[in-house]
């Protein structure tokens, strides 16, 4: 898995400073709601964009950087906690 910085990820407030725990709690749920939502998209009548409707790995940077800081702004916000599996 490729780390990001705060500054790709578009974190810049100092007070929302990445750990590097939650810099991977953030990839791994990106990388998760990613591929739930891909595979449901269907069940749903919904067709998603041919660019991103591939594998986490395959997604166009800068759509999973927006992905992976927008988790992060959830979990700084305690709006969503990781659980450990």
């Amino acid at each position: 898995m490729k780390v990001r910085t705060e500054a790709a990820l578009g974190i810049t407030d100092s007070s929302h400073r990445m750990s590097d725990t939650m810099r991977s709690d953030a990839e791994r749920v990106a990388a998760a709601f990613h591929e739930a939502y891909e595979r449901l998209a269907p069940d749903h009548g919904y067709e998603t964009r041919k660019a991103s409707a591939v594998p986490w790995g395959d997604v166009p940077e800068r759509n999973r950087q927006l992905m992976v800081a927008t988790v992060f702004d959830l979990l700084s916000n305690n709006v969503i906690d990781v659980v450990e599996p």
